[in-house]
């Protein structure tokens, strides 16, 4: 328990605070997942036989999860949608991105559609 309390005494503030809202994120993108699954799950034993039906998360679903930092949450978003395989909804959250957030938020989406567009 000493070393821990060191530990964390000697972090700097800032370090401290990236901690936490890493944390934070983590548990929200794991919420999403839980649901998304949950969801996906739920419709895939109603009707095996209806087509697909688009899953849709509207900006007020992302500002009620993310606070004042939504376009990084996005990013996150898009790569969980991109290791979950659906790629086309990562690829439009990520073009929001490019539309709305600053030259580092854009650069990453820019390298993540790219990336999508060369794995497909």
């Amino acid at each position: 328990m000493n070393f821990l309390q060191n530990y964390f005494l000697n972090i700097e503030f800032k370090n401290l605070y990236l901690l936490v809202v890493s944390i934070f994120t983590a548990i929200v993108l794991m919420f999403l997942f839980y649901v998304l699954l949950k969801t996906k799950n739920k419709k895939s034993s109603r009707n095996n036989t209806s087509a697909k039906t688009p899953v849709v998360i509207t900006s007020q679903d992302i500002k009620a999860i993310a606070g004042d930092n939504v376009i990084t949450t996005q990013l996150d978003l898009a790569r969980a949608y991109i290791e979950m395989g659906k790629k086309q909804l990562a690829k439009k959250i990520l073009e929001h991105v490019i539309d709305h957030g600053n030259s580092v938020q854009q650069h990453e989406a820019k390298s993540l559609i790219t990336a999508i567009e060369i794995s497909a």
